[in-house]
């Protein structure tokens, strides 16, 4: 749901109204859904603007996510349009543990076709080319801001 257009002026009052729609009463996030639905919303203010400069989309969230092969093509696809999606993994939201040392496992045929079991790290397969791990939620605002900088640096020197 887009809880603010970007054809509208953001304000205090606006910023009150957005935050209205957070219920943070979800056990999961759809990230596919997310990625494909931003990714539209993020193409149709382009097109209200006719402007070419990057865009920035911040998610944060626990960084659970599933069709990791799925939602890394609809990054690259935003990528392909200037739309730089940064993912901001709070570790530890959901459980004691880390999703540094979680694993996920695949059955992979072998050369005759016989299925055989591959565990890898979660993170080696994560979706998202930009992403960081905050521990601590009191760490957020610091690492948003060199999230900010980086972008800007990085906006500025292309």
């Amino acid at each position: 749901k887009e809880v603010h257009s970007f054809d509208q002026q953001f304000s205090n009052e606006s910023g009150a109204r957005a935050f209205q729609w957070f219920g943070f009463q979800e056990t999961k996030t759809d990230v596919k859904k997310l990625v494909a639905e931003s990714t539209k919303i993020f193409e149709r203010a382009r097109a209200m603007v006719h402007n070419d400069q990057w865009q920035l989309e911040i998610v944060i969230s626990d960084g659970i996510c599933e069709d990791h092969e799925t939602i890394q093509k609809l990054v690259r696809r935003a990528r392909e349009n200037k739309i730089m999606l940064v993912f901001v993994i709070i570790d530890g939201i959901t459980s004691n543990e880390s999703i540094l040392d979680m694993s996920q496992v695949n059955y992979i045929p072998d050369q005759y076709g016989n299925p055989q079991l591959k565990i890898t790290k979660y993170l080696d397969t994560f979706p998202f080319e930009f992403y960081v791990v905050v521990h601590d939620i009191s760490e957020l605002p610091e690492m948003l801001s060199l999230i900010l900088r980086q972008y800007f640096t990085d906006l500025a020197s292309s």
